[in-house]
């Protein structure tokens, strides 16, 4: 999809925060049809935001293996199953 030059400046405000008032200007501008696309886009955005902030390493295998491998046995390990 080719972006217009419209389209990449109306980008640039909601990415480098440019106030509202000109977000909303250029939505209202906006076909029905296209409102609900952007509206769409922007919950996607939300969604894909809040599910990567919430993965992470749990590290609840930490201390598992301490009593049968020194750290640097396990390291010695991780090069073995690396290769």
């Amino acid at each position: 999809m080719k972006l217009t030059h419209k389209f990449k400046s109306f980008l640039n405000q909601i990415l480098f925060g440019e106030n509202m008032q000109e977000i909303e200007k250029v939505l209202s501008k906006l076909p029905p049809e296209l409102k609900k696309e952007v509206f769409d886009y922007a919950e996607f955005l939300l969604k894909k935001y809040r599910e990567k902030k919430r993965k992470g390493f749990t590290f609840s295998w930490e201390g598992k293996v301490k009593s049968e491998l020194s750290s640097v046995e396990l390291q010695h390990k991780a090069l073995e199953w690396r290769t």
